[in-house]
């Protein structure tokens, strides 16, 4: 191997360890994307340097026999693993930034200022602006990519959960979805289900939030309804202890929650009103009805009565 060819595979071993290895967070946090592909770039020139060393760009594109050699055959294949290059330094750069989250993570309270979509054939990219405060105080202002759907459910002015970096925070994660709450609060979201609501008939109200908080992230108590609220799911519950559980959601419970009551030994019983469904099991009578709430939603509220 000639000089040349050594500097130039000397190139593609450097560009990878700079990029893979050297550049801090902190650099990729500002463009995952546009930094991935800058070093896609240069691991993939020096890669067709390290074959064809080229003396001129005529030279590449120009053979002066005329013919294509070997060498010019295999050079323009190297854009394939330059594309793999994008996708290894963007899933590089996002296993470093869970990594940094969950050893360095604080939680606040952000609140949503502005958000910006984009559009395009083969999908989009959709982004929100959130301001918060960092536990020493200061304010922060920091954009975040995030899903089409989340994107759609959010409004100016919301107020959001989020986990920054304490070494770096413009670094930041949304708890707005399943996957994120799972990684970094540690609650696995699942559906609120008959079993659920009678031990919540049984518990003390300084029981309640504890409970339904491990099974959705983010329940407050609203002193004014005397309820606790999930905004996030739209999700609402009212404790009577030893009585009664009323249970608001907004979906599809009204035909799924009574799939899940026979399931558990409920049995229906005559209704005079066909909004309404009523179960009953040896200890509990359950009623599910629908309802439309303020925002013009159909809402399924589901009432655990103990007998």
């Amino acid at each position: 191997m000639n000089k040349r060819k050594a500097f130039w595979l000397l190139g593609v071993i450097a560009t990878f360890v700079l990029f893979y290895y050297l550049i801090p967070n902190s650099i990729f946090n500002l463009s995952p994307v546009i930094v991935s592909v800058i070093g896609a770039i240069l691991w993939t020139f020096f890669l067709v340097q390290t074959i064809g060393d080229f003396k001129s760009y005529k030279e590449f594109n120009n053979p002066e026999s005329g013919k294509k050699t070997l060498v010019h055959k295999i050079t323009p294949w190297m854009v394939l693993p330059g594309i793999v290059m994008v996708f290894v330094f963007a899933m590089n750069f996002s296993s470093n930034e869970k990594e940094e989250l969950l050893a360095h993570g604080l939680k606040v309270t952000g609140k949503i200022i502005d958000g910006s979509s984009l559009k395009t054939r083969r999908g989009g990219n959709y982004d929100v602006t959130v301001m918060f405060k960092t536990k020493d105080g200061k304010q922060m202002i920091v954009k975040e990519s995030v899903g089409e759907d989340e994107f759609k459910s959010f409004y100016k002015g919301q107020k959001v959960e989020l986990v920054y970096s304490a070494k770096n925070p413009t670094m930041i994660e949304l708890l707005t979805n399943s996957s994120t709450i799972e990684t970094y609060a540690g609650v696995k979201d699942r559906e609120i289900n008959p079993k659920d609501l009678m031990k919540l008939v049984t518990f003390s109200l300084d029981s309640v939030g504890p409970i339904l908080n491990k099974i959705n992230y983010q329940w407050t108590y609203e002193k004014t309804d005397k309820a606790w609220v999930n905004e996030r799911k739209n999700l609402l519950i009212k404790v009577k202890p030893n009585q009664m559980v009323n249970y608001l959601t907004v979906g599809e419970a009204f035909h799924t929650f009574p799939m899940e009551l026979k399931k558990q030994q409920f049995e229906e019983i005559p209704s005079t009103d066909e909004k309404i469904k009523l179960y009953e099991n040896d200890e509990f009578l359950a009623s599910v009805e629908t309802q439309f709430i303020e925002s013009n939603q159909l809402a399924t509220i589901i009432t655990m009565h103990k007998k």
